[in-house]
């Protein structure tokens, strides 16, 4: 059943990439590793992706380089989402009944941010039960947008830095110290949604204070944040 699944979309494949980065083997009609999933946007009601690329690795336990797949020195395996957003992958999976290592999956489209999933470790001896049994796995892309955060530091003593937050993960930097004028920094957010901003002043050992700076962002959207430092 799964050659006649898997003939069809390797055709297709090979016109959206070509032979040289088609990976998905053609002789896997049992003991296969099958991953099956959507590619989501969770900032628009989890709607479906369609045309996004989904990259299937493995990453070999001995060391950080990639072993390939389907007999390609070529490291990945590559496929496209269907017009509801799904993808499939069929590995042979005896030629990885001796290594150890992780399944990486990862999707991409322009104008989205990108996502990681990272599966479970192999074990040496690999469960038959692993076999022919879909890995389900939904990859949350989500539209990219962009804030450029301009600052103009009108007294070198002040220490200026600044963190943002669009998901759960909350990210941090700083500007240059001891530099009068105007300083920018230009942070890659997800769209649709109001970004958490937060910047920081510093004037020597004193206290430090915090301005909420936080904005709502569509996608696609560049949005310019200006502060005087002091405020």
């Amino acid at each position: 059943m799964k050659i006649l699944y898997l003939f069809p979309l390797l055709l297709l494949l090979t016109a959206c990439f070509g032979d040289d980065e088609v990976l998905l083997p053609t002789d896997c009609q049992s003991d296969c590793y099958v991953f099956i999933g959507r590619v989501i946007d969770p900032n628009n009601g989890n709607t479906a992706v369609p045309d996004a690329t989904v990259r299937l690795e493995y990453r070999d336990g001995s060391g950080p380089n990639f072993i390939s797949l389907g007999g390609s020195p070529n490291p990945e395996a590559v496929t496209k989402t269907d017009d509801s957003g799904n993808y499939r992958f069929d590995i042979d999976g005896s030629s990885f009944k001796r290594d150890i290592g992780y399944w990486k999956l990862k999707a991409t489209k322009p104008g989205y941010l990108d996502a990681d999933y990272e599966g479970t470790a192999t074990e040496n001896r690999v469960d038959s039960t692993d076999f022919d049994v879909p890995f389900v796995n939904d990859l949350e892309i989500k539209p990219a947008a962009k804030i450029i955060l301009e600052v103009d530091v009108q007294d070198a003593n002040y220490i200026v830095r600044y963190n943002y937050k669009y998901s759960v993960t909350r990210h941090g930097a700083s500007f240059e110290d001891g530099q009068l004028g105007k300083q920018r920094a230009e942070i890659d957010v997800a769209g649709d949604q109001t970004v958490s901003l937060i910047l920081i002043q510093q004037f020597k050992d004193e206290p430090r204070q915090e301005l909420d700076k936080s904005v709502f962002i569509d996608a696609g959207e560049t949005k310019s944040v200006h502060q005087t430092i002091p405020w």
